[in-house]
């Protein structure tokens, strides 16, 4: 019984020692911050700023030599005078003037009932929530993709780029 209470009276004199040395830690150094942020008030500290000016140039830009025009590195054509005059057809001529109307691709929602993707897009100047294979205006959504749609109108297709916010 004797050495159960000498070791009691020992844990509990470390106890008290390791919860006042936390307690010390805890609050004395709140008061050395204070003491040192009043010595660091009575000096006053000038700082100079060493701003360097920014260093601007433009680049000259040079056409792509890799583009399918090789317009870079081309010679210069000659003129190819010829005296004869070729009439075209002029049902091919009214083909290639179909005109599309303003269209904005703001992108898609893809669903997992419906395999056909919801397109949100801006035609002439009204918004439509359309899927694929749908027809406003004369001009079909053919297909969708993150960053491009396919339209359609009066057999001539053309690629929209998704509308970006800037």
């Amino acid at each position: 019984m004797d050495r159960k209470k000498k070791l009691n009276i020992v844990l509990v004199f470390f106890f008290i020692l390791i919860w006042g040395a936390v307690i010390y830690k805890f609050f004395g150094t709140k008061e050395k911050i204070n003491s040192f942020d009043y010595m660091a008030s009575d000096v006053s500290m000038k700082m100079e700023l060493n701003l360097k000016p920014k260093d601007t140039f433009q680049l000259r830009i040079l056409k792509n030599p890799f583009q399918q025009n090789k317009s870079f590195l081309s010679k210069p054509k000659k003129d190819n005078l010829s005296s004869r005059f070729v009439n075209s057809p002029s049902n091919a001529n009214s083909r290639n003037n179909i005109s599309f109307p303003l269209i904005k691709y703001y992108g898609f929602v893809k669903n997992g009932i419906n395999k056909n993707k919801l397109v949100l897009v801006e035609i002439g100047g009204r918004l439509f929530k359309l899927r694929e294979s749908e027809e406003v205006d004369g001009v079909l959504i053919r297909n969708a993709y993150s960053d491009t749609l396919f339209v359609e109108k009066e057999k001539k297709v053309k690629k929209i780029i998704r509308f970006k916010k800037s």
